[in-house]
């Protein structure tokens, strides 16, 4: 036997629900003053987000 962890295993300590991901909007907003590639996924994740809640609201009325 070995001690070895499973594709499946090692996926699941990896993977980690869209709810439970923290954005730090903060600390990219702090990066995207001077880093394209900072700013285009902070507005990425933004209008990500802005789907998501209007996607919700829709559901939910």
């Amino acid at each position: 036997m070995s001690n070895r962890k499973s594709i499946e295993d090692m996926a699941e300590d990896l993977w980690t629900p869209p709810e439970t991901v923290d954005i730090h909007e903060d600390a990219l907003k702090a990066k995207a003053a001077t880093n394209k590639d900072a700013r285009r996924r902070l507005d990425e994740l933004m209008e990500e987000r802005r789907l998501k809640k209007a996607i919700e609201d829709d559901y939910l009325d």
